[in-house]
Formats: C-alpha cells, structure tokens, sequence
C-alpha cells in the first residue's frame, strides 16, 4: 500500500533569505518528501525531494510550528514550518 500525504507548507530559502510557500507530498513507501511550486504540482516533476531515511527532525526555537529536517546522507537541512 502506498499511503501518502501531501499539502502546502512554507520552505526557508537561502537564496531570497525567506520563507516560501511549496506543496509537498510524503511518500511512505519510498520515504521521501517530494516539494514543488504550488502552480507546478501537475504540470512539471518536483522542485526537489528530501530523502527521509537517516534523517533527524529537529524542533525550532522560534516558534512551536517551525522545524527542520536534517538529512544524513547529504548533510542537507530544511527549514520547513
């Protein structure tokens, strides 16, 4: 069974130094976190996608939505909330 869950959520870029709006879909079965541009989603493949295994979720301390997910494999970090 391939469960997934998706919807919209704001991703720090570094590139603008602010939060953006993607839409995202968790993918249980692969374990990834595919994001795209809200107008994309069904006309272009992803953005980018976040490997879930090996991976910390860790809390923010600015606020109680705000969290990041801290890849092992790539070293990468997603500021996400």
């Amino acid at each position: 069974m391939n469960i997934r869950f998706h919807g919209h959520l704001n991703k720090y870029t570094n590139a603008f130094k602010r939060y953006q709006t993607r839409y995202f879909i968790l993918d249980a079965q692969t374990k990834s976190l595919f994001y795209f541009m809200p107008d994309e989603v069904r006309k272009k493949g992803p953005r980018g996608v976040i490997e879930l295994t090996d991976c910390w979720i860790l809390p923010s301390n600015e606020d109680d939505v705000t969290f990041t997910v801290q890849t092992a494999g790539s070293g990468e970090a997603f500021k996400l909330r």
